[in-house]
């Protein structure tokens, strides 16, 4: 099994408040995404010069077990409670992404769309979902775990 571990700092410093402001967006207590805007482009700028899959190297180290499931929780949390989706253009962020996707070992420990809604909708700060999209989102037992793995059509790939 490969060392999980990684010296990269610049890796580590890039998007260090990425969660932070995903949450107070998500729970309105900023009302703009520029600020999680900001974040999501400054990891993406990192990732656009990356030679590598991931953050470190092109297996995954200890920052992607840290930064991966953030940036699934704020794709589908955004989402579902603010329609707001990573922008198609962020295509290092969404290549970081497609490599997750493609990763057994990611693939296998995501949980589920409706976990990770289920999850912020408990929060009292999040805003109230619609019908609609508790239908969508429902824990029921009846419905078919959903897992957002799509990424965009990237230009020249």
């Amino acid at each position: 099994m490969p060392s999980l571990k990684y010296d990269n700092m610049i890796a580590h410093s890039v998007g260090l408040d990425v969660f932070a402001k995903f949450s107070y967006y998500v729970k309105q207590v900023s009302h703009s995404p520029i600020n999680l805007l900001k974040e999501l482009q400054a990891i993406n700028d990192y990732l656009e010069t990356s030679d590598s899959q991931f953050m470190c190297r092109d297996e995954l180290c200890h920052l992607d077990c840290l930064m991966l499931p953030k940036l699934q929780h704020i794709r589908v949390a955004a989402k579902a409670f603010k329609d707001f989706e990573i922008p198609d253009d962020m295509i290092g962020l969404w290549r970081y992404l497609g490599n997750a996707y493609r990763n057994e070992t990611f693939r296998k420990t995501c949980p589920s769309d409706q976990e990770i809604v289920y999850e912020w909708e408990a929060k009292q700060e999040t805003p109230e979902l619609s019908e609609e999209k508790k239908r969508l989102y429902a824990l029921d037992g009846y419905t078919e775990p959903q897992f957002s793995f799509d990424v965009p059509a990237l230009n020249g790939e």
